[in-house]
């Protein structure tokens, strides 16, 4: 009986056809897998960093972080504190860390590079957040305007789910913009919560342009105007990590 056994031209075939498939699946199985773990990093991030506000809270005493740390730098630092195995880098400009990754919108178009000093924080779970260094950054507008169990805004943090050497850097994919009130919430930029605790006429939230549905620098949908991806953090939490685009 004859014994058939493959050719090496065979196999080299087999094996070339086999990477084509590969190089073809592979980038959409990448993807799928990104987008599914966007919604449970994202929360588990703003869960770690309320978690360590009501500590930073607990200590000073106070319900409002402006009382009990009037200044964003000494923020980081007590976050550092509070979450167990984080780093801080004080970035005091743009050449203080080995990278300076160029920044991206929503739909691709670039708006340049983080390069305003920040305090940077890496987190155990490969996440890394980024806040300004301005010393006390209270935006009076939103102070004003905070309402219910609302103080005021804080300070804003941008969320970078898988570290700034990893792509893409952009809004609404990998970055994602979060506000802390004052009394220790994080709250995700570009939802009905921020929306109703920062919008003048809080009965109108559902309708106002800082609702990631709506029109608008925070909307996070591909309909009409090209949107920034400002309050996609909304559209993730919101919908559980269904995003739109």
């Amino acid at each position: 009986m004859k014994k058939h056994g493959f050719t090496l031209v065979e196999v080299l075939l087999s094996i070339t056809i086999v990477g084509i498939v590969a190089a073809l699946v592979f980038p959409t199985i990448s993807k799928t897998y990104q987008r599914a773990q966007t919604y449970p990093k994202l929360q588990k991030t703003i869960s770690m960093i309320e978690q360590a506000n009501e500590a930073i809270l607990r200590e000073a005493g106070t319900k409002d972080l402006h009382i009990a740390i009037p200044n964003i730098p000494d923020y980081a630092d007590a976050l550092r504190r509070n979450i167990s195995k984080s780093r801080l880098f004080n970035r005091p400009n743009a050449q203080a860390l080995p990278w300076n990754p160029p920044i991206a919108a929503f739909d691709g178009h670039r708006e340049g590079q983080l390069n305003r000093p920040s305090q940077v924080i890496y987190l155990p779970t490969g996440v890394v957040i980024i806040m300004p260094n301005s010393g006390n950054f209270i935006n009076n507008d939103f102070e004003e305007f905070g309402n219910g169990d609302f103080i005021g805004f804080y300070t804003q943090i941008i969320v970078d789910l898988n570290g700034p050497i990893t792509g893409p850097n952009k809004y609404g994919r990998d970055l994602f913009y979060t506000t802390v009130d004052r009394n220790g919430s994080v709250i995700p930029d570009g939802s009905w919560t921020f929306a109703w605790a920062y919008n003048r006429h809080p009965e109108d939230a559902a309708n106002a342009d800082t609702y990631w549905k709506n029109n608008g620098d925070y909307k996070c949908h591909t309909k009409g105007d090209v949107p920034h991806g400002w309050g996609c953090a909304g559209s993730v939490i919101e919908n559980k990590g269904v995003i739109y685009y």
